[in-house]
């Protein structure tokens, strides 16, 4: 992958990388020659999640300074991911034009030598670990604001987002999952908990899909904090309330608590969102405004239910259309050779913190 990597760096100083049209603005030959100088040289990471998605490459300048960043699909197989994010970083500025300087400017989004590949620009800041977290409460508190400031795109009944956003991978779980499995028990809870939102008009905010570490940057200039949110191959223009919420609020309590691992973290999760926990404070607060009282436990629910299950479309996605991918609604199914085996999805689920917290998560 470095070798592909590099090959791409020398088709941008080459002035051969342009838009191919996927709806994102390409930057221009200059801009982009600058993001990957002459003399540059790609470091080749690999996120070392079971959900990582895509394989990254830094471009570094003569004096080792970040340059570019480069993200493509670690299989060949999964063409929809980085054009997913480019459309959604596009849309997001276009929605919200204040926080074009919160998240990466793509530069080009094109097909090289038969891959997809997204190339950003550096965002500037300092990583929230858990560590800053529990040294700097201000960090964490300005990304808490970041996520109340996503625009809304508009409003819908509460069965309209649970049709949308959660049915169709419990539909597809349902399919996969043999009868008498505890995940099927699961899936009839989480049904029956988010039924209370039918009927409700709730608002669709701009998702993220994942507030977490390592995607979550802070910097400071003159005084004040301004944040930096990488990764956006989950984001969806028409998502659910609650749901980045309900994911930082969980990384928080595992950072203050200094959770490492399933157990540790299920401990501080229920410690953090019991009846009158900090975290279950922070979530109903951070709602309080937007939704009615009743709809709270239900979307904290969804919202987890959500995280676990994004698991199939991260390791095995259904490819549709981009467009289809970030405004919202199901694409065609087409098959795609090489995704996991259902059992084995299966067992990664059951094997994941994820789906561990969406059990936890039918306590709040």
């Amino acid at each position: 992958m470095s070798g592909f990597l590099h090959e791409v760096g020398v088709a941008v100083r080459a002035g051969t990388i342009m838009s191919n049209g996927w709806g994102t603005a390409s930057a221009s030959v200059d801009r982009l020659r600058a993001a990957v100088p002459d003399g540059s040289v790609v470091l080749h990471i690999t996120p070392g999640f079971v959900e990582s998605r895509h394989v990254l490459g830094l471009f570094l300048d003569s004096r080792a300074r970040v340059c570019s960043v480069a993200k493509t699909a670690r299989f060949e197989w999964d063409s929809v991911g980085v054009r997913r994010e480019a459309a959604a970083l596009a849309r997001l500025v276009e929605l919200a034009p204040q926080l074009r300087d919160n998240v990466p400017e793509v530069l080009a989004c094109v097909t090289f030598a038969g891959r997809d590949v997204l190339l950003e620009s550096v965002l500037e800041g300092e990583a929230l670990t858990h560590q800053r977290v529990r040294r700097e409460p201000a960090a964490a508190a300005a990304v808490a604001r970041w996520i109340s400031a996503l625009p809304v795109s508009g409003y819908d009944d509460g069965a309209m987002i649970i049709d949308e956003l959660l049915e169709p991978p419990l539909a597809r779980l349902d399919a996969m999952a043999p009868m008498g499995d505890p995940i099927r028990e699961l899936a009839s809870a989480t049904r029956i908990a988010v039924e209370p939102l039918r009927g409700m008009v709730l608002p669709r905010p701009f998702e993220h899909g994942d507030v977490s570490h390592p995607n979550l940057l802070v910097a400071e200039h003159g005084g004040r904090l301004s944040v930096g949110i990488v990764d956006w191959e989950l984001a969806r223009e028409r998502g659910a309330p609650g749901h980045d919420l309900a994911q930082f609020e969980a990384f928080t309590a595992f950072a203050r608590a200094s959770a490492h691992g399933r157990a540790a973290e299920g401990r501080a999760f229920q410690e953090a969102f019991s009846a009158g926990g900090r975290g279950r404070r922070a979530f109903t607060a951070g709602l309080a405004d937007s939704v009615p009282l009743d709809a709270i436990r239900p979307l904290f629910v969804l919202a987890w239910a959500r995280a676990a299950l994004r698991l199939f479309d991260r390791l095995a996605p259904v490819n549709g259309s981009v467009r289809e991918a970030v405004i919202g609604g199901p694409g065609p199914n087409e098959a795609a050779d090489g995704p996991p085996s259902d059992e084995r999805l299966l067992s990664l689920l059951g094997q994941s913190r994820n789906a561990a917290l969406w059990q936890l998560s039918l306590a709040f």
